[in-house]
């Protein structure tokens, strides 16, 4: 009997062994070589717009936002965002 797996399972297997044991920083530098390998830019919050506009978003969700004809996705971690 041959058994077939996913590879979305075998990738979620693959991470969950990964990070199990990381640290929470580690997790996040994970996480953002992940997004960063997808095409997400990093932009900092110097301003204090920025700064007010990542407090108000729920953390450690991506938020899809239309401006325009454009869609931006936004992401703000909890360790990411604590100076």
């Amino acid at each position: 009997m041959v058994t077939r797996v996913s590879f979305g399972t075998v990738l979620f297997a693959m991470t969950l062994i990964l990070t199990g044991c990381a640290t929470p920083q580690q997790r996040v530098e994970y996480r953002e070589n992940l997004l960063s390998a997808a095409g997400f830019v990093q932009f900092p919050a110097h301003t204090m717009r920025r700064q007010e506009t990542l407090d108000s978003l729920p953390p450690d969700h991506i938020v899809r936002t239309l401006r325009g004809d454009s869609i931006t996705y936004t992401l703000a971690g909890r360790l990411a965002t604590k100076s």
